[in-house]
């Protein structure tokens, strides 16, 4: 787990200091062996996927998210991109963190942002037909309902689908 500290600002020759705060970022690797589209093949997505399926990411995240409230933890965020956007999106419907980003999401439903109970911010791609922006937008439209649920929606113009981002980033909104 690494530490890091403050807004990342030289804190030295400051007179004064308004805000200075201490958080934790966690990145684990829930997936251990990325999926690789030149060996299709011998290992399609849909076979990868049953040993790689969001719902055992969601369950590594819950503990790592557990742990680090055994530890003094009160705000807990996570953001990851595609296949990590559904388990971020599944920790946020049951309230295990306080705020999401998703990013490029993948198997991310409609209903699924219907059950969104943290503020979330969702980035996705101009050119992507895993969640192309008509999907982004129902997405905005269902949040947007929402009135308890702070929600911020960007299209990222000229850019694709990154499938090759996989990690989770969990951290502490507050101080440990």
């Amino acid at each position: 787990m690494a530490r890091a500290g403050g807004l990342g600002i030289n804190l030295a020759t400051a007179d004064t200091v308004i805000i200075y705060d201490r958080y934790y970022v966690v990145v684990p690797d829930f997936i251990r062996e990325p999926f690789v589209l030149e060996d299709i093949a011998n290992n399609p997505l849909e076979v990868w996927l049953k040993d790689h399926g969001t719902d055992k990411g969601f369950e590594e995240a819950k503990s790592i998210i557990e742990t680090l409230k055994s530890k003094g933890a009160s705000s807990i965020g996570a953001a990851s991109f595609c296949w990590g956007g559904k388990v971020v999106v599944e920790l946020s419907k049951v309230e295990l963190i306080q705020a999401a980003v998703i990013l490029h999401p993948a198997w991310v439903t409609v209903d699924d942002i219907k059950g969104v109970k943290v503020p979330i911010a969702v980035l996705g791609a101009e050119i992507d037909n895993i969640a192309p922006p008509e999907l982004l937008k129902q997405y905005d439209e269902a949040l947007t309902s929402q009135s308890k649920v702070g929600s911020h929606l960007r299209l990222l113009p000229k850019s694709i689908h990154s499938s090759g981002a996989k990690n989770i980033v969990i951290c502490n909104l507050g101080t440990m």
